[in-house]
């Protein structure tokens, strides 16, 4: 199953789709298909390492000014893939303390700022973190979000984790619009 998709907005010939299926997953290296022709034929990536936990992208984000691709993986990290994720082009970001390899979420703003929400280690949910330093260091944002529904009387923001970001292009060096 396809993950996530993502076309360059100065290239559309350059097209990502990266592999897993949300959460139902027997991927043990995260992979994704890359194109330059516009998808009239694709090269497989594959980035990090093998092993039995679920490398399903999540969601892929382009920061068009660096040409770097970011790979949110279910339980395998952040990765960043430079030249528009070529191969051999991958190195992992670290995660905040206290959170885990899962990463349910990742965007970038159109000044770089890189969003993500990562899981916490240990415990239900997500929490969202920002960086200007493309993940080498993170700004926690607000409260971490319970993983699990809660009544109906419990504000929305508590109720789930921070799942398929949006950072609306209108946004500024100063202030973001960032949709979940």
């Amino acid at each position: 199953a396809v993950g996530s998709v993502l076309v360059d907005p100065r290239n559309n010939r350059r097209v990502m789709a990266g592999v897993g299926d949300k959460r139902e997953s027997s991927i043990e290296q995260a992979t994704v298909f890359r194109s330059t022709n516009g998808g009239t034929s694709f090269q497989v990536v594959q980035f990090g390492p093998q092993s039995a936990s679920n490398k399903s992208i999540l969601q892929l984000a382009y920061d068009a000014k660096r040409r770097r691709v970011y790979a949110a993986t279910a339980e395998g990290g952040l990765w960043r893939g430079n030249n528009f994720g070529a191969p051999g082009q991958w190195s992992q970001i670290a995660a905040p303390a206290g959170m885990s390899d899962r990463v349910e979420s990742v965007a970038v703003a159109n000044d770089g700022t890189l969003y993500a929400a990562f899981g916490r280690a240990n415990a239900d949910g997500s929490q969202l973190f920002a960086s200007r330093d493309q993940g080498a260091s993170w700004l926690p944002l607000g409260e971490p979000v319970a993983d699990t529904f809660k009544p109906e009387n419990t504000p929305i923001g508590d109720s789930f984790a921070f799942r398929n970001l949006v950072v609306d292009p209108r946004s500024t060096r100063n202030r973001h619009s960032v949709l979940t």
